[in-house]
């Protein structure tokens, strides 16, 4: 039997630094995203997309902007991944900004309790409300998977267990050194991180990539991409 892809649309940027990243799937689909898909061979399913959110200054919470904003979307996006892979589906969620890996994460982990995380991005997200300068929860999902002091615990908690992933589940590829702030250095030297820095990934990347794939595999009986095109 053919396994299916199921495509969730996520039209948010309430975890964004400015508004637009949620037109996203839109644009995603307008450039033929789907039909793309299905042209490898692929059997995609698109689910459609939850509701649209748009990021909104919060000068109430200036260090978690629209932190009840950003969990909403999240529990959205964990029920609607628990119930793709209900489905017997692989869900491919496309989004605004990267807190909505929180929720992925969250659905998984009542399918997947030794999940592992390929987190492949530009940046590594370790600040923390304490720690951000602008209170953008775009640059804390990392921090709040691991359950690092200071974190929001609404969204920390979202998988139904303290920490969400532990350290050694997540693999951290091809961030920027020159992007983190000295809050995340100091995060990244204080935990058992396995990473590999843009610095180690270019001119190897098929090897950097088989390293970090062999390391999930000998850890977790399944593992979930998580892709931001800064990168």
């Amino acid at each position: 039997m053919k396994q299916i892809l199921a495509l969730i649309g996520v039209p948010s940027s309430a975890g964004a630094h400015w508004p637009g990243q949620e037109q996203t799937p839109r644009y995603l689909r307008e450039a033929g995203l789907v039909d793309r898909l299905a042209a490898t061979g692929l059997q995609v399913m698109d689910l459609g997309d939850l509701p649209l959110v748009r990021f909104r200054p919060d000068r109430g919470q200036r260090q978690q902007q629209n932190l009840s904003a950003v969990v909403d979307v999240a529990q959205q996006v964990a029920g609607q991944v628990d119930r793709t892979l209900q489905q017997g589906a692989i869900p491919l969620v496309v989004g605004g900004d990267c807190t909505l890996e929180l929720g992925v994460v969250a659905g998984f982990l009542r399918h997947t309790p030794d999940l592992g995380l390929l987190y492949f991005d530009g940046h590594v997200d370790l600040n923390t409300p304490a720690t951000s300068s602008s209170g953008i929860l775009d640059s804390m999902g990392v921090a709040h998977l691991i359950g690092a002091p200071g974190t929001a615990e609404s969204l920390s908690r979202l998988g139904g267990r303290f920490p969400m992933l532990p350290v050694e589940q997540i693999a951290l590829f091809g961030y920027n050194l020159h992007e983190m702030n000295p809050p995340e250095r100091d995060m990244l030297a204080q935990y058992p991180f396995v990473h590999y820095p843009l610095s180690e990934v270019q001119g190897r990347p098929a090897q950097a990539a088989g390293d970090a794939l062999a390391y999930l595999e000998s850890r977790s009986s399944h593992f979930v991409v998580h892709f931001d095109v800064d990168v």
